[in-house]
């Protein structure tokens, strides 16, 4: 069993972030909070950052990928990424 934190920027208030639990990448995708984000027209995909470093129990992070990768957004922080099969997010320099 894994569990994704929603992410809000620090300067939001009044808001408390979710906590669910999941078992599958196809779980995770069907989660409110995480489906919103994929709904945007230029939606690419969502991938991950991992961090091994991190000392919260939280060492990845879901990003959304907007107009093939050149725009992004945070969407939580995960505590175990066994059961997915995203791509590593790199972030992209603006085509000329």
């Amino acid at each position: 069993m894994a569990k994704i934190r929603q992410y809000f920027p620090n300067f939001y208030s009044g808001f408390d972030p979710q906590t669910i639990e999941f078992n599958t990448q196809k779980e995770l995708l069907k989660i409110d909070f995480v489906k919103g984000f994929s709904e945007n027209k230029t939606f690419f995909r969502y991938s991950l950052i991992i961090d091994d470093n991190k000392t919260s129990e939280f060492k990845s992070t879901l990003m959304a990928e907007y107009k093939n990768g050149y725009k992004w957004f945070v969407v939580g922080s995960i505590d175990n990424v066994d059961s997915l099969n995203l791509p590593k997010w790199k972030s992209k320099d603006r085509e000329e």
